[in-house]
């Protein structure tokens, strides 16, 4: 009702191609139509604004969440929080719709009926295809060196989920990307968004190039005319020349000088250098291979991120030939690295919440955008459905410390 209210009687569909029911003010979506959803999701699913309902203010927004078949409850907790924010975001004249895009369900251990029943209540899941998760997923600060022999089914997920909201919604003009386990405070993204207001943003934790060729993040902040150990500098000249490819001189002068540091025993020098430098850049180099260079593109940082219409439009009309093997992030990077004009644009400080690190304190920032890492606890003790946000203070912490007893 406060959504009706809001929006005014005009109403159409959209998304489906329905006809409109004057006498009741509202467009039942043909596929969606009959379908049993929970009451508080209903309306979110099958009313939408009209597109030209919009105003100049109004974005038209796609969020796409990568989700996996195991994780019915966190899909539940994104729904909560999406039908909550609808109202706040519908009195903006903002078009947002939420999508879990999901992989194949073989080998996942869930019940076929338990599946179907999903995909019939609420509507909002897109199987691809592909696997349902990586069998390992890298960690740490060199996780963006890792190829795999198979395509990953995080940037093989990224990639077909443009490719779909391509052919199916093909008039949004951003898209959202995260993952199940994440909370988006919808006023601050579109905040974030509209401040930009480019369509070939690429909005998110912005990274620099790091070299491809040396494992750690030493190598990106190797100072180029800083004066350097005079045996390192030969040792990698001539190793360039002699073996060409697989490792940049840069590269070189870092493994030298974790080989060999001056302040060690020869002062620099060692008898070893040469297996140690191989043994090195073994790590990097599938990377440097597989992509072709020995340094990366500048690069969004994370599992969520936004593009404009312009580069996802770029990236779902050619899915089927882009790179896979590599970590989403990275392959995203090079995805990006085609076009031109890329409004690359870095969230602010605190708008990317990681927990378990993050406090509750942290929670309540102005300026959070994406908390990551979000559980049933959190969810209960945090998530303030009212307001539309993660509330924090006293009364959480003693909540979630009571529900952590439990």
């Amino acid at each position: 009702q406060a959504i009706l209210a809001q929006v005014g009687p005009a109403r159409v569909c959209r998304l489906w191609g329905c006809a409109a029911a004057p006498a009741m003010g509202i467009v039942p979506c043909g596929r969606m139509a009959g379908r049993h959803l929970l009451p508080e999701l209903a309306m979110v699913a099958v009313w939408l604004l009209p597109l030209g309902a919009l105003g100049a203010a109004g974005v038209r927004l796609q969020i796409a969440v990568a989700s996996s078949w195991r994780n019915a409850g966190a899909r539940l907790q994104m729904r909560r929080a999406y039908a909550a924010c609808w109202p706040h975001l519908a009195q903006q004249q903002h078009e947002v719709e939420q999508l879990f895009f999901m992989g194949s369900p073989d080998g996942t251990g869930v019940a076929e009926a338990d599946m179907i029943q999903e995909s019939r209540r609420f509507g909002d899941v897109v199987v691809l295809s592909g696997p349902d998760s990586e069998p390992l997923t890298p960690a740490g600060p060199d996780a963006h060196l890792r190829v795999g022999r198979a395509p990953g089914s995080g940037a093989l997920r990224a990639a077909r989920a443009l490719e779909w909201l391509m052919l199916h919604r093909p008039d949004f003009e951003y898209v959202a990307h995260v993952s199940d386990d994440t909370f988006v405070h919808f006023p601050g993204l579109i905040g974030q968004i509209v401040s930009h207001a480019n369509l070939s943003l690429a909005l998110g934790t912005l990274a620099e190039a790091v070299p491809l060729t040396v494992e750690g993040e030493e190598a990106s902040q190797q100072c180029e005319t800083c004066p350097q150990n005079p045996h390192h500098e030969q040792f990698c000249l001539t190793r360039i020349n002699k073996v060409p490819g697989g490792i940049d001189f840069r590269g070189c002068l870092v493994l030298a000088r974790r080989c060999c540091p001056e302040d060690g025993e020869g002062g620099g020098v060692c008898d070893q250098l040469e297996t140690c430098v191989q043994d090195g850049q073994r790590p990097g180099l599938m990377a440097n291979l597989y992509y072709g260079t020995a340094v990366s593109p500048r690069w969004l940082r994370g599992p969520a991120w936004v593009l404009g219409r312009g580069p996802a439009e770029f990236i779902g009309a050619n899915a089927k030939d882009l790179k896979v093997r590599g970590t989403p992030d990275m392959t995203l990077a090079f995805w990006l690295a085609a076009l031109e004009d890329i409004h690359f644009a870095a969230l602010p400080p605190g708008a990317v919440l990681k927990l378990p690190n993050a406090t509750i304190a942290e929670a309540c920032s102005g300026g959070m955008v994406f908390a990551l890492g979000m559980d049933e606890r959190r969810w209960g003790a945090w998530f303030d459905a009212e307001r539309c946000e993660l509330r924090c203070g006293e009364a959480s912490a003693e909540r979630a410390s009571m529900e952590g007893k439990k």
